[in-house]
C-alpha cells in the first residue's frame, strides 16, 4: 500500500508502466492486460520518481524529481541512471525527441534539459525566475512544447534552444500537455475546470468540465481523454464534444492517463493506490 503510483505510460511490450511516487520507497511498476504487477525497486529509495515516457530504444524513461536524475529502464527491468548537472533541479515532465534525444524540465532549476543518445545533457535556461517549467511534450512540428504554470504559459523550444512563449487568456496553472490529432497542444489547467487547445499560430480555445482535470493523452480514437479530480475520465473530441466517465472508487485522486495496446484506457489512482483499465 502506499506506492502511490503517478505516472504511466504504455511500453513496447504491450505493458503499462508507471511510476511510484511514495516518498521513501519509490519504484518503477509495470502491470500487462491481465492485470499481473511487477515492481521495480530504484537504487535511490527516496529519489521519488514522477513522470514516465516510452522511448524508441524500447525502453521507458523516467524523472526522478528528488534524486535529481534520469532514469532509464529496459522491459526486462534493467535500470540506468543519469545524474543531472544542476543540483536540485528537480525534474519533471520527460518526453522523447524525435532524434533519439530525451527532453525533461526542471522546475527547480527554471530549464529545458536535453539528454542525447550518448549520456550528454544540456540545460536551457529560460528566462524568468518564476517559470518552473512542468510538463513537456513533442509538437508533430518537431519542437518540444512545455507548460509554465506559474506564468501561466505553454513555452514552445526548438532542438537549439530558442524558446517562444504563448500566454494563455485563463489566470490558471497550465499542468499536463499532449500533441492532439489536428496539430494542436491540448493541454490540462491545474486549478481550473477546463481543457484547453493551442493553435500552432497561438490561438487558445478552452473547453469546460465538470471537474478540474490532471493528466492527458489521445486515445486510439484521436480523441483526448484526461483524467479529472473529481473521480471522472473525460472524453473531449476535437470538435469539442465532452463526454464524462465517473470512476467507482471515490477519492482516488486519478492523475496519469494512457491508452492501451488493446485500446483501452488505462490510468492510475493516486490516493486509490491502483491502476486500472476502462473500456469503451
Amino acid at each position: 500500500m502506499d506506492a502511490f503510483p503517478f505516472a504511466l505510460a504504455r511500453g513496447n511490450d504491450g505493458a503499462q508502466w508507471f511510476t511510484e511516487a511514495n516518498t521513501s520507497a519509490g519504484k518503477i511498476g509495470r502491470v500487462t492486460s491481465t492485470g499481473t504487477v511487477t515492481e521495480y525497486a530504484l537504487p535511490d529509495p527516496k529519489s521519488e520518481p514522477s513522470q514516465i515516457v516510452a522511448a524508441s530504444d524500447g525502453a521507458l524513461w523516467f524523472t526522478e524529481l528528488v534524486g535529481n536524475r534520469i532514469g532509464r529502464i529496459t522491459t526486462a527491468g534493467t535500470i540506468r541512471e543519469f545524474p543531472l548537472p544542476t543540483a536540485n533541479g528537480k525534474p519533471d515532465g520527460i518526453a522523447a525527441g524525435l532524434d533519439g534525444s530525451i527532453w525533461f524540465t526542471l522546475t527547480g532549476a527554471n530549464a529545458v534539459g536535453r539528454l542525447t543518445a550518448d549520456g550528454n545533457v544540456v540545460e536551457f535556461p529560460l528566462g524568468n525566475a518564476f517559470e518552473g517549467p512542468r510538463a513537456i511534450a513533442e509538437g508533430s512540428d518537431g519542437a518540444m512544447w512545455f507548460t509554465q504554470p506559474w506564468q501561466n504559459e505553454i513555452g514552445r523550444i526548438t532542438a537549439a534552444g530558442t524558446v517562444t512563449e504563448f500566454a494563455l487568456p485563463s489566470r490558471s496553472f497550465p499542468w499536463r500537455l499532449v500533441d492532439g490529432p489536428d496539430g494542436a497542444m491540448w493541454f490540462t489547467y491545474r486549478d481550473i475546470a477546463k481543457v484547453g487547445r493551442l493553435s500552432r499560430d497561438g490561438n487558445v480555445t478552452e473547453y469546460a468540465t465538470s471537474g478540474m482535470p490532471y493528466g492527458i493523452t489521445v486515445g486510439s480514437d484521436e480523441a483526448l481523454w484526461f483524467t479529472e479530480e473529481n473521480d471522472r475520465l473525460g472524453r473531449l473530441t476535437t470538435a469539442g464534444s465532452l463526454s464524462e466517465y465517473r470512476i467507482p472508487s471515490s477519492r482516488s485522486a486519478p492523475t496519469g492517463i494512457a491508452p492501451g495496446a488493446d485500446g483501452e484506457m488505462w490510468f492510475v489512482e493516486f490516493y486509490g493506490d491502483r491502476v486500472a483499465r476502462f473500456t469503451f
